[in-house]
């Protein structure tokens, strides 16, 4: 994920596809973006199409990486 990506832009791109619960967006000691983090989501099915639908996408110039976490 790119280092200035926002949990607004993060949310706008997921809650197409449900209900976004929660977004851990994780940052340095400095504030600055690490470029991972997690997305819960309501509905596990959401989720799965969640990751079919974004995973690989040209987000701000990087290829978004989006796997399920168990």
């Amino acid at each position: 994920m790119h280092c200035k990506a926002s949990e607004k832009e993060l949310y706008d791109l997921f809650v197409a596809f449900g209900m976004v619960l929660w977004i851990e967006m994780y940052t340095d000691a400095n504030g600055k973006s690490l470029g991972y983090g997690y997305v819960y989501m309501k509905d596990n099915k959401e989720g799965r199409s969640a990751i079919t639908g974004l995973n690989n996408l040209n987000f701000m110039n990087q290829f978004l990486n989006i796997y399920e976490v168990k």
